[in-house]
Parts: C-alpha cells; structure tokens; sequence
C-alpha cells in the first residue's frame, strides 16, 4: 500500500510539474527576450500578463471543480458522469474565454491603467494585449481537456503537448521580437504573436488527442449536447466556491503588483518583481505537480469509499510539503544571481530584485507546504468551502497592511511584498487545524450518474 501510494503520487506529480516547469518557461524566455527592450517594455509585459494570470485564475476555479468530481467519479468508474462534467466545463471555459476576449479587444487601455499610471508601459500593453486575446480561448478549452485528463490519472499528452509549445513558442518569439529570419521586429507584440501560435498549435494537437486517441473518457463531439441538470447543480454546488476563492485569489494577487505599481519607485519595483516572479513561478511548478497529484490520490480514495486510508495519506503528504518546500527555498537562493545577470536593466533594479529573491523564497517555502494542503488534499477531500474561506479570507486580510506599509510608512518594495505575503503563515495554521480530525472528508459524487 505504502508504495502505491508513492507510485501514484510520482506518477501524476511529476508529469504535472514538468508540464508546468514547461509552461512556464515560456513566460521565463518571453520576460527574457522582452526585458532586452527595456524597462518599459519589460513593465507592460508583466502588468499586460496579469490579466491572463486573472483569466487562468477563472479557468483553475472552473477546472478544479471538475477535477474534484472527476477524481472521485474515477475512484467509483462512472466514466458517464466524467463525459457529463467534462461537457459543462467546457461550456463555463468557453463562456468565460468570450467574455475576456471582449474585455481585451473593447476595452485594453483601461486595463492596463488599472495597474499603472505610466503612459508608454501602458501603450506598449495595449498592443500586445490586442493580440494576444485570441489564446485566451483557445488556452481555456485546452486546459479544461487537460486537467479531466489528469483526473483519470492521464498525464502523459499534456507533458507532450506543452514540450512542442515550448519550442514552436521561443522560436516565433526571437523572430518576431528581435526581427529575425526575414521577418519585421514588432518588438512587444511580437511576443504575443509568438504566444498566439503556440496556443494554437496547443489546442489542435488536444484536440485530436480527445478525439482519436484517448480511451478512458472516449468523449465525442456530440456528447456536448448532453447536459446534466444535477450535475450542473454539482458544479454550482461544490464548483462555486472553488471559483469564487481563485477570483478572489487571482484579484488580490494582482492588488499586489497595483501596489507595487503605484509606489514611488514603481517602474523598478514592478521589473525587480516581474524578474522574481516568473522563477518563482518555475519553483510553483513543482508545488502544483504536488497539489495535483495529491487531489487525484485522495479524491480516487474518497470516491473508492476508504476514508481511513484517506486520512492517512493526508499526513503522509504533509511530510512530502515540507521536503519540497525546503528543496524549492534552498533553489531559488541557488538561482538568484545567474537569473537577474539576464537581465538588462538599471543597476538599483538590480539591487531591487535581489532582495526580491530572497522575499520569494522565503514565501516559496511556505507555499510549497501550504498551497498542496488546500488544492490538494482539503479540495480532493471535498472540504471545498472550508479551503476557500482560508485561502481567500488570509489574503485579503493582509491586502490593507501591506498597503499601509507601502503608502502610509513608505516601506521598500521588497518588504512591503513580503508584509503582504505574511498571509501565508497564517494560512498554513489555519488549515493545520482543520486536519486534527477527519471532519474535512467529504464524498461529493452521485451514485445514479450514468
């Protein structure tokens, strides 16, 4: 038992944080080859980026609540009710992608002057954001594929699909950034071209993935016509407060760059932090593999019915939280220098987002015990309203603080980031507590869905 349990959770954790790791580089080699341009341009990037962090923040809350029926649908074989609650995810990520590509093609220059007041960052986002709203669907759709997927312990295509992305993605970004191969150099909206055909390409090779190959939901285009009334329900149900928190989640996150925006040194405190950001994004790879992998495992056992075993797996995970929490601390520290010599940018952003790094691994540390703990074993346990009401409600409570520490005290950036990002300790006990007793464990599929 104990090492099916270790197989499983490598199994589908690995996959996952490699995937992850892979997709995120992207973001790594677009701040890489963007920040050769500049301050500014590296600025827009990073603010224009923070309404698809919003948008797949919206698509995670979707998706995790379909992976917390599927993976318990799964434990019990009713492969009827996967195909069901794979229909009306697809719908809400079809829905939701609409509406932000609305939002980017009617309405750019208010979002980005939603986070900075500087004219040029603000026009170089426009640009790039008018581009790129087309893979804000496309990204929706195959993510939601992907992660019901992983939910019947499939993991392998993502890790794929993500791996040609990777590459089709860096080699359209050099040529349209920089202008080569014969092409023009659009510079930042090059960066969006080269992230539009790598979606692209993402969301076709998925689809005929679900189409011709898969075999254990076998799902067909006509199953989009088949809607489950309860299992609708299901999703409001236990799907609602999932997404409710990521919003919540996804806007004080993106309060936090606002903050860091609207400071004094606002420029150079939104580059130091953008550099950080996306290796501390890297390392979240490894926490999501984790979290992941965790949901799948004891979703799989509630919905098979051991509820002990699943109590037991629960502190057996949090023995693995630690250990990665602090390989991921002692990596980030490893990384500091190599990462921000990339970089191109003045000498006192430098010295920011040094500090920066050590901010972040510090947080990265905890994160890596606390956020598995939530997504993973507290949603994969059914403990949904719970997990949401500590993840969101530690958050906003840190939110005016840290404001007070940036605007009434005029703390340095890096400190005020790590007040706001105390959340996080408090999180962790929060939820601790919750675990002393089983009361988390909650079965939340249908037995009569076929």
């Amino acid at each position: 038992m104990e090492r099916t349990f270790y197989k499983m959770l490598v199994t589908i954790g690995l996959p996952v944080a490699l995937q992850n790791l892979i997709s995120t580089s992207v973001n790594l080699m677009d701040t890489l080859m963007v920040g050769r341009l500049g301050e500014s341009a590296l600025s827009a990037t990073s603010i224009a980026n923070q309404i698809f962090f919003f948008y797949s923040i919206v698509i995670f809350g979707i998706t995790s609540a379909a992976v917390i029926l599927c993976s318990q649908y799964w434990g019990n074989n009713q492969i009827g009710a996967i195909r069901k609650v794979l229909t009306l995810s697809l719908w809400l990520a079809a829905s939701a992608g609409t509406v932000f590509v609305a939002l980017l093609l009617l309405i750019p220059e208010q979002l980005m002057a939603l986070f900075t007041p500087d004219a040029t960052v603000v026009q170089l986002g426009v640009g790039y954001l008018r581009i790129i709203a087309v893979a804000y669907l496309l990204y929706g759709l195959t993510t939601t594929c992907l992660m019901v997927l992983r939910s019947v312990e499939d993991v392998k295509v993502a890790m794929c699909i993500y791996s040609l992305s990777v590459v089709v993605n860096v080699f359209f970004n050099y040529m349209f950034i920089f202008g080569k191969f014969g092409a023009p150099a659009f510079g930042v909206a090059g960066a969006a071209m080269g992230t539009v055909i790598a979606r692209s390409l993402e969301f076709c090779i998925m689809l005929v993935y679900m189409l011709r190959a898969e075999k254990k939901i076998a799902y067909r285009l006509p199953m989009l016509r088949q809607m489950e009334p309860v299992l609708l329900k299901d999703m409001l149900h236990y799907g609602l407060p999932v997404m409710i928190n990521e919003l919540l989640w996804g806007a004080a996150h993106s309060l936090h760059v606002v903050i860091l925006g609207h400071m004094e040194a606002g420029v150079e405190a939104v580059a130091a932090n953008s550099i950080c950001s996306v290796v501390f994004q890297m390392s979240m790879s490894f926490i999501i593999g984790m979290s992941s992998a965790s949901a799948v495992v004891i979703g799989k056992t509630v919905g098979q019915g051991d509820l002990q075993q699943t109590s037991r797996y629960a502190h057996k995970l949090l023995r693995v939280y630690f250990c990665v929490g602090l390989a991921l601390f002692g990596l980030i520290l490893l990384l500091r220098e190599p990462v921000i010599q990339f970089y191109k940018i003045e000498p006192q952003t430098i010295a920011m987002a040094q500090q920066f790094m050590v901010v972040y691994a510090i947080v990265i540390f905890c994160t890596g015990f606390c956020h598995p703990l939530i997504t993973g074993i507290l949603r994969g346990g059914g403990d949904i309203m719970y997990a949401a009401v500590a993840d969101a409600g530690c958050l906003w409570l840190f939110l005016p603080i840290g404001a007070a520490a940036a605007f009434v005290f005029h703390a340095a950036p890096p400190l005020v980031y790590l007040v706001l990002r105390l959340e996080i300790v408090l999180k962790m006990f929060v939820c601790l507590f919750r675990l002393r007793n089983d009361n988390w464990i909650k079965v939340v599929i249908r037995e009569d869905i076929s």
